[in-house]
């Protein structure tokens, strides 16, 4: 989701291009000003919305443990050793 929040921020004209199309330039511009920053608004919404989902889901349906420090060890273990 962050990749597409920076995509809101960084590049805002892909996500808007698609309707300037068969819009009135003129009367476009403004629509797109406001455009802009409505999808910054989102961006920043989509990043906590998804700490949100992240939160809830840690709380309600906990992973167990063991399996997870399992993983890690493993992990760490084929990267740093030797």
């Amino acid at each position: 989701m962050a990749g597409i929040a920076g995509a809101y921020v960084l590049v805002p004209h892909v996500f808007v291009l698609p309707f300037a199309a068969q819009a009135d330039p003129e009367r476009f511009a403004e629509i797109y000003r406001l455009t802009v920053i409505l999808l910054r608004f989102i961006a920043v919404y989509s990043i906590f919305d998804t700490m949100n989902i992240l939160h809830f889901q840690a709380y309600v349906f906990p992973i167990h443990q063991d399996g997870i420090m399992d993983t890690i060890n493993s992990l760490k273990n084929r990267l740093f050793s030797g």
